[in-house]
């Protein structure tokens, strides 16, 4: 910026020729637009920055704060208070599972998935999951 004014200001002084002159200062204008701009985007990436970190952190606590825990391949469903709902989840639809027999795995009724485990097992998965 301050260059180009010392050349354009050197320029007047001699005597130049006009349409060099004209054409410096189409110059110097550019070159101010162009460094605006730049300032601008600069502002603005800083501004996408701090709202890609913000969303970044969001989204880690979302999926670190899920509304189910998978153990043994199944999902159990959090608590509110803490804890776990004593029902089996289906990890393929997210819907409750069922078992009939203590020696029956746990089966989706939706999607037929079945438990690796069987229900008489419930209790030691449960004690599996995060408190």
């Amino acid at each position: 910026m301050g260059f180009s004014s010392e050349i354009i200001g050197l320029i007047g002084a001699v005597q130049a020729n006009p349409v060099l002159r004209e054409r410096l200062t189409l110059f110097e204008k550019q070159l101010n637009d162009a460094v605006k701009r730049n300032m601008e985007l600069e502002e603005e990436l800083t501004q996408v920055k701090a709202e890609n970190s913000q969303l970044k952190q969001q989204l880690a606590g979302r999926s670190g704060n899920s509304e189910f825990e998978e153990a043994r391949a199944a999902l159990f469903k959090r608590k509110t208070g803490g804890g776990y709902v004593k029902v089996v989840y289906c990890p393929e639809c997210h819907s409750s599972t069922s078992s009939i027999d203590d020696c029956i795995p746990f089966i989706c009724s939706r999607c037929h998935w079945k438990s690796p485990f069987k229900s008489g097992d419930l209790e030691e998965v449960m004690k599996e999951l995060p408190e």
